[in-house]
C-alpha cells in the first residue's frame, strides 16, 4: 500500500505543497518515524555503508 510522505515534517514547519511530499510505501513512511528523509534513502539504499567506507 502506497501512503503519501511529507519530505520535511509536519511537526518542523513542513508544508502540504505537492513538491513537498512523495509516494513512500506503508512500512517505509511509517518506520522512517522522525528521522529526517536524506538520511532514510541513504541507509535504506546502503549509501551510508559506502560513504563511511570512503571517508575512513
Amino acid at each position: 500500500m502506497e501512503t503519501l510522505e511529507h519530505l520535511d515534517r509536519r511537526s518542523d514547519g513542513g508544508s502540504n505543497r505537492r513538491s513537498r511530499l512523495a509516494l513512500a510505501c506503508f512500512d517505509c513512511n511509517f518506520g522512517r518515524g522522525s528521522m529526517d528523509w536524506l538520511i532514510y534513502k541513504t541507509i535504506k539504499s546502503g549509501e551510508l555503508f559506502d560513504i563511511i567506507m570512503n571517508k575512513f
